[in-house]
């Protein structure tokens, strides 16, 4: 089934996505995707404890984040032969911003990680989603997903995250709350924003996830430029860049 970050991916290249949806080409990341893959398993990997309300000790959280990273890194893909050691870092800080942080927000009491459901999408299709965290306090539910890109988004354009917006209609409909926060947590810059959801905005972005999906069926997956390029693992059959390279 389709996935948000299927429609992301398809967003940022249709070409790229087609290529990466087959079998005959191998699964490559780059190196962000590596960085966004190992910490936010690691977060996934210590949900028990948190649930629990264990307290968890940065090194061990460190330890886990280096294990992820070591498996998701034969995948990546570097033809501009970034520095590897600075996304580490960046993950580093990320995981101790993230200990930090889970002391800090103590009050809202961790439901499950890494939630999965189907959300039904006008027009008959049905899509999956994935909340990286969901939590709750008092009647509220509180919808995380964490960030490990550097800077800081604005409220403006968090509020176009159609995949927050998705997520949030499926919990209207699922987790029995009066009122659905979606959160936004900054691993680097260690902050977070909230905005409460609003069933209006939630459904229309449900109704943009559905077109976007009716193009991916039924228009011809041609590429589209985009700050990715330079990372693209299919430059060698992608015919914008070969026709530029010549």
């Amino acid at each position: 089934m389709i996935t948000y970050s299927d429609l992301e991916s398809y967003r940022r290249c249709p070409y790229a996505f087609k290529l990466d949806s087959t079998d005959a080409f191998p699964d490559k990341i780059t190196l962000q995707e590596c960085l966004d893959h190992a910490v936010k398993d690691t977060i996934h990997g210590f949900s028990r404890s948190r649930i629990l309300g264990d307290r968890m000790k940065e090194e061990k959280v460190l330890d886990s984040f280096w294990g992820n990273w070591d498996a998701y890194f034969p995948k990546v893909y570097n033809p501009q032969r970034e520095d590897s050691m600075q996304y580490i870092r960046i993950g580093e800080k990320c995981i101790r911003n993230f200990v930090y942080q889970s002391t800090r927000f103590g009050s809202i009491d961790i439901v499950s990680s890494r939630m999965e459901g189907t959300l039904s999408l006008p027009g008959g299709k049905e899509i999956s989603i994935i909340i990286d965290e969901v939590g709750r306090r008092g009647t509220t539910a509180y919808l995380t997903r964490y960030i490990t890109d550097t800077g800081i988004m604005s409220k403006e354009q968090l509020s176009m995250d159609i995949g927050m917006r998705i997520s949030a209609l499926w919990a209207m409909d699922n987790l029995g709350a009066r009122e659905i926060v979606m959160r936004w947590v900054f691993l680097v810059p260690s902050t977070s924003t909230e905005l409460t959801a609003y069933r209006n905005t939630c459904e229309e972005a449900a109704r943009l996830a559905a077109s976007i999906l009716d193009e991916m069926i039924t228009k011809d997956p041609l590429p589209r430029e985009s700050p990715y390029c330079s990372s693209c693992p299919y430059q060698s059959r992608c015919p914008r860049f070969l026709h530029e390279l010549s």
